[in-house]
């Protein structure tokens, strides 16, 4: 058909016929794909190389999950973490014991996770999603297996299937909000870390210590002292007698809000990983706690996320490198770890609504220790708490040091007087500990050191707090000006 370009009402008939054929042909494609059967992907196993699994997938994508079918048991779940040729690397949840070459691997579709809503109030599950503190009837004892060897309570019978529930592998988020928000003052209860290390909602801070100093107990104390709005702990590589205590804790929350009612009780997940789990269920633990700290926060929750530990993280970021053949290339690390970190801290501070307040226990072989990841770590965060062994012996917990630990939002929300405290505070002790041997080999204190050293159990007594113990911030404002009026 002709159509003259001087004829507008023909031009539009025929566009208009167009469109609304084009719109028809869209719609019934559309119709078509969704009505359509889900397509089945399935690979095979080609080799195995330690604890990684090498598989040849037609299509296939790193971060998705699949499944390796085994003659004898459950399939084995695994994670695409990497690809080289018509090859993909396969790393799994599990043990690999009676997979086979030639074994038929299939890709699952991708999960949404387990909403937070339907967890409860009090939870406990792992990487998988898998509750490991089942609520059971009275007179009926009852166990949740995760794998082989990872039972909760070995006193209990009864299994439960494993589930894919979770999310893949994030990508960076959008904290886009970040710039528009003032910092608000985030209260622990705990008094040295109110009035000498002041924190702020949204910040990120390592928690730095070496074994025995109480990293654990002070992110315990900090999750129970502190006001927030939901809690989410992902414990990472921890010894099983800590995971159950944990469990024993979470149990008596439970009951204790039940008792009060439990209507306005802050949201406590837990995900945790013993130290013998697959490197990958541990890294997956560790997303996954923040997958659902995300999911909370953008519902307009306050939310205190944990990590303990974030040592243990990149050492498992590390086994899977290394498993699909990456070299060490700093600090005994391989380069991915240094790339995956920042994306696992960048993720907290405000989302949506809610904002996220991030505690990292990282582990040190002394209060000086020079580490590359410990150093790559506190490059990327807003501050850090150091604990002292020195403390420690002499039973100060908790065992945070004042002129070592670090908040480096203090300045945006402290007055200048507690500015001022704060730092006559720290140089107090900093002296202290540069001048005390002075003093003991026979050294003529001058009278500043005199006032000092009269104080310094005055000051020690201001760090020391017991573990139930909550301080509001007016209460700690007002010990130390009493601290500062005995050093003079």
């Amino acid at each position: 058909m002709r159509v003259n370009k001087g004829d507008d009402s023909v031009t539009d008939t025929v566009l208009g016929q167009v469109s609304s054929l084009t719109d028809a042909v869209w719609r019934r494609a559309h119709s078509i794909l969704f009505h359509a059967p889900a397509i089945m992907i399935e690979g095979k196993v080609w080799g195995i190389r330690g604890d990684m699994v090498i598989a040849t997938i037609p299509i296939a994508s790193i971060g998705r999950k699949v499944v390796i079918e085994r003659k004898a048991g459950p399939p084995v779940a695994c994670l695409i973490v990497g690809a080289e040729g018509k090859h993909v690397f396969l790393s799994p949840f599990d043990e690999l014991v009676g997979v086979e070459i030639g074994a038929v691997v299939r890709v699952i579709g991708q999960s949404k996770g387990m909403p937070t809503k339907l967890l409860g109030t009090h939870r406990m599950i792992d990487a998988m999603g898998v509750d490991l503190m089942p609520v059971s009837k009275p007179g009926q004892e009852r166990i949740v297996e995760v794998s082989p060897r990872w039972r909760l309570y070995d006193r209990e019978k009864g299994s439960e299937s494993l589930s894919m529930s979770g999310s893949p592998l994030p990508l960076m988020p959008d904290n886009s909000e970040k710039g528009g928000r003032g910092p608000k003052r985030f209260e622990t209860g705990i008094r040295s870390i109110d009035a000498l290390l002041p924190l702020a909602e949204g910040q990120r801070v390592a928690i730095i210590a070496p074994p025995g100093c109480g990293k654990t107990s002070l992110l315990l104390q900090l999750a129970e002292l502190s006001s927030h709005d939901a809690l989410v702990l992902a414990l990472v590589g921890e010894r099983r007698r800590e995971i159950r205590e944990f469990a024993t804790r979470l149990r008596e929350w439970r009951l204790h809000n039940a008792g009060s009612g439990g209507g306005a009780a802050p949201k406590t997940i837990v995900v945790a990983e013993p130290s013998d789990a697959s490197p990958m269920r541990r890294l997956v633990a560790a997303f996954g706690a923040v997958d659902h700290a995300e999911r909370l926060a953008k519902e307009g929750k306050r939310v205190v996320l944990m990590i303990d530990s974030l040592t243990r993280v990149a050492r498992a970021m590390r086994e899977v490198g290394l498993m699909r053949g990456e070299k060490i290339v700093r600090g005994g690390y391989t380069a991915s770890v240094y790339i995956e970190l920042p994306r696992l801290l960048e993720r907290a501070g405000p989302q949506g609504r809610g904002i996220i307040t991030a505690f990292y226990s990282l582990l040190s072989h002394d209060e000086r220790d020079i580490d590359p990841l410990k150093e790559e770590v506190l490059s990327l965060l807003d501050g850090h708490i150091v604990l002292s062994e020195s403390l420690a012996r002499r039973g100060i917990y908790p065992a945070i040091h004042p002129t070592q630990s670090l908040s480096r939002m203090a300045n945006a929300i402290e007055t200048p007087e507690e500015r001022q405290r704060r730092l006559v505070f720290i140089q107090g002790w900093e002296r202290l500990e540069r001048d005390r041997d002075t003093v003991l080999l026979g050294g003529r204190p001058d009278p500043e050191l005199k006032r000092l050293l009269r104080a310094e159990s005055s000051m020690a007594q201001f760090l020391l707090q017991s573990a139930k113990e909550r301080v509001p911030r007016e209460d700690a404002g007002s010990a130390l000006a009493h601290v500062l009026s005995l050093m003079g």
